[in-house]
C-alpha cells in the first residue's frame, strides 16, 4: 500500500491538502471521489522504509497470538500494539495492516503483499487459521515455530563467530607485529651485522612484503569478499558449489546436514498439523530453504510423491538425508502420525545441533590456542636467534 499526497477542493468548496493510503493512484482517486474531494495534484510520496528485523516480527505474531487468544478481534489486538508501540518502522508496519483490514482485506492477503517481511510458511499458516477459524492457534504456531528457528540460527551462528573471531585476531596481532615491531628489530639487525638465521630472514621479508604491499593487500581481500559475496547471491550454479564444499567438511558439513533435516521437519510439521496437504508444505519449505542444494532436493522429493511414491521413499532416494530421519517417517506413516513423527524428529535434530556445536567449539579451542601460540612462538624465535647466537659469540 502507497502512501498519496492530495492537494485540491474538498466537499465545502475550501482548498486542502492531505494524504492518504491505496494500493495504486486509480484507489486513491476513488478514495477522494468518495469524500467529494476533487483534487488537482495527486502522486505517491516515496518511501524508503527503514529495514524491520526478523525477531521484531517474530514478537509482532508473539503479540498477535496472545491478544487474540484472550478474546480480542484482530483490529482490536492490532490496535493494544500500536497503542504499544514507539514510533517506529514496526509501529508503521502494524498501521497499515490494520488500515487494510478495515478496508476489508483479508488477514492473509495483507501480509501477502510484504512478502520481504512475510514469508510463504506464515502466509499459508494464517490462510488456514481463517479458513478453519483458529488464527489465534495458528498465530501461536508461527511464533513458537520462528522462535525454535531463531535460536537454531543463534546456536549456528555462535559456532561460526568464535573461531572466526579469534582468528581475525589472530590476523590483527599478527600484521601488528611484523608492520610495527619486526621493523624495529630489523634495524637492530643491520647494525649487529652478520649473517641471520633462515627464518629471521623469511619473517623479515614477510614483514618487507606486507608494509610495501598493504593496501594493495587490503584492496585485493575487499575486493575478494565482495565477488563472492555477489557470486554468492547471484549465480545459482556457484551457491550449489559453495554449498557442496560446505557439506563435504568434516564436523561442519554433518552439522549444516542436521541443521536443514531438523528445519525442513519442523517446517512440515507445523504445516501438516495445521491441515496444509503435503504437497503444498514441501513446496512451501522449498521455497523457504536457504540452501539451494536443499531446494533441489525437497523439489526432487515433492516430484516423486507426485509419480506415486511415498514419503519416506522418496527420502530414502536422497544420500544426503540420514537414515534415521527416513526411519522415523516411515514409522509415523505406518502409524498415521506422519505430523506428530516430523514433530519429534525435528526435536530430535535440535538436540543434536546443540550437540554438534558444542563438540565444534570444544574441538576448535585447542587448535585456536596451537595456532595462535604458534604464530606468536615463530616470531619470538626469529627475532631473538640472532641476539642469542650473537651473545654466544662474545
Amino acid at each position: 500500500m502507497k502512501r498519496f499526497y492530495w492537494y485540491g477542493s474538498t466537499a465545502s468548496g475550501q482548498r486542502g491538502r492531505g494524504t492518504l493510503k491505496a494500493d495504486d493512484r486509480h484507489a486513491a482517486r476513488q478514495f477522494l471521489r468518495e469524500q467529494q474531494i476533487v483534487p488537482y495534484l495527486l502522486f505517491a510520496i516515496p518511501v524508503q522504509q527503514a529495514a524491520i528485523k526478523s525477531i521484531e516480527i517474530t514478537l509482532f505474531i508473539r503479540q498477535l497470538a496472545t491478544l487474540t487468544a484472550s478474546g480480542l478481534t484482530l483490529p482490536r489486538a492490532l490496535e493494544g500494539i500500536i497503542r504499544g508501540l514507539p514510533n517506529s518502522p514496526l509501529h508503521q508496519l502494524a498501521s497499515d495492516i490494520l488500515l487494510e483490514l478495515e478496508q476489508g482485506n483479508s488477514f492473509s492477503r495483507t501480509l501477502e503483499r510484504r512478502p520481504r517481511l512475510f514469508d510463504p510458511f506464515l502466509i499459508h499458516l494464517i490462510q488456514a487459521g481463517e479458513h478453519a477459524g483458529r488464527i489465534s492457534q495458528l498465530l501461536t504456531r508461527a511464533a513458537e515455530y520462528r522462535e525454535r528457528n531463531h535460536a537454531l540460527s543463534q546456536q549456528a551462528t555462535k559456532a561460526l563467530a568464535y573461531p572466526l573471531t579469534v582468528l581475525l585476531f589472530t590476523l590483527l596481532i599478527t600484521s601488528f607485529l611484523l608492520l610495527k615491531i619486526v621493523p624495529q628489530f630489523e634495524s637492530l639487525f643491520n647494525n649487529l651485522g652478520g649473517e641471520l638465521p633462515g627464518l629471521t630472514q623469511a619473517v623479515l621479508t614477510a614483514a618487507q612484503f606486507l608494509d610495501n604491499h598493504f593496501y594493495l593487500l587490503l584492496l585485493t581481500l575487499i575486493t575478494l569478499s565482495a565477488s563472492a559475496t555477489l557470486l554468492y547471491r547471484g549465480v545459482h550454479s556457484f551457491r550449489l558449489r559453495v554449498d557442496r564444499t560446505l557439506l563435504s567438511l568434516p564436523l561442519v558439513g554433518p552439522t549444516l546436514i542436521e541443521i536443514m533435516v531438523s528445519r525442513l521437519s519442523r517446517t512440515l510439521a507445523t504445516l501438516q498439523e495445521s491441515g496444509i496437504r503435503i504437497h503444498t508444505a514441501l513446496t512451501v519449505s522449498a521455497e523457504m530453504s536457504k540452501s539451494p542444494l536443499f531446494e533441489s532436493i525437497i523439489q526432487t522429493i515433492h516430484q516423486s510423491i507426485h509419480e506415486g511414491k511415498t514419503f519416506s521413499q522418496a527420502l530414502r532416494e536422497q544420500p544426503l538425508i540420514p537414515p534415521i530421519a527416513v526411519q522415523m517417517v516411515q514409522a509415523g506413516e505406518e502409524s498415521s502420525a506422519l505430523p506428530h513423527m516430523l514433530s519429534q524428529l525435528a526435536n530430535y535434530y535440535e538436540r543434536e545441533v546443540e550437540h554438534r556445536i558444542h563438540q565444534l567449539t570444544t574441538l576448535l579451542e585447542p587448535l585456536l590456542i596451537l595456532i595462535i601460540g604458534g604464530l606468536i612462538g615463530i616470531l619470538a624465535v626469529a627475532l631473538y636467534q640472532p641476539i642469542f647466537q650473537i651473545g654466544h659469540q662474545l
